[in-house]
């Protein structure tokens, strides 16, 4: 899966060679013929298969399928001939418009280049490493602000930010979770005293109905000697 922006990127990657020999040897070559071509098929496919263009929106303008003749892909065009040039004008500005901004970056680095240039003429090979530290050092130099650094800024500071919510969600979670814990806790220490409780109330009441029952044994036995008494005078 490759984004809109990456497709982009790829486009002012594949300018940038024939942009250079404009902007520093003044001449254009036949040495970026496979760039262009490149490049156009990836303008192209933006808006015909890939649906990255507001032109025709969400429209798939050819299908891609399989040639049932002679191997590999085939497409089918569905597609009138005024939407073609649709597509061409699409192709054509997108690519002008990539190719304009490759030339503006060039040459707000263009002293950066021409540093690379004369090293290279000496050591011929130059790493990774070294072709950074002389761009860092142009961009401090000149006060200029990287896209892809910002970009790399903004994407931190995204996911800085999805990191935080995702611990204040887990802080949150473990906090009712020992909240929870604390009730139950609560309700395990005073089950056992209700119970008590209750036992002592039961309790009562049993001694108090013995005691009841007692006081009406003794009231019945009171009648029954007054009974007799009454009987044998």
């Amino acid at each position: 899966m490759v984004q809109k922006h990456e497709l982009i990127a790829q486009i002012d990657v594949l300018l940038g060679g024939r942009a250079c020999e404009e902007l520093f040897i003044n001449e254009i070559s036949t040495g970026a013929s496979n760039d262009l071509e490149r490049c156009t098929d990836i303008a192209k496919s933006m808006m015909m298969y890939y649906g990255m263009t507001d032109e025709v929106g969400l429209m798939v303008l050819e299908k891609q399928r399989n040639a049932f003749l002679g191997g590999g892909l085939g497409s089918s065009k569905e597609y009138s001939e005024k939407t073609s040039e649709r597509v061409d004008g699409f192709v054509r500005n997108l690519l002008n418009e990539r190719y304009e901004r490759v030339k503006s970056v060039l040459k707000q680095y263009e002293a950066a280049i021409v540093t690379m240039s004369e090293e290279l003429l000496e050591v011929e090979v130059m790493d990774g490493a070294k072709v950074k530290k002389i761009i860092k050092a142009h961009e401090k130099k000149h006060d200029l602000v990287n896209e892809r650094d910002e970009a790399e800024k903004a994407e931190k500071a995204e996911q800085d930010k999805i990191k935080k919510a995702q611990a204040a969600k887990e802080k949150a979670r473990k906090t009712r979770e020992k909240r929870k814990k604390a009730e139950q806790e609560k309700l395990k220490e005073e089950q056992p005293k209700e119970e008590q409780l209750q036992q002592e109330e039961t309790e009562e009441n049993t001694t108090d109905n013995k005691e009841s029952k007692a006081v009406k044994t003794s009231d019945k036995a009171k009648q029954n000697n007054d009974k007799e008494s009454k009987s044998e005078a």
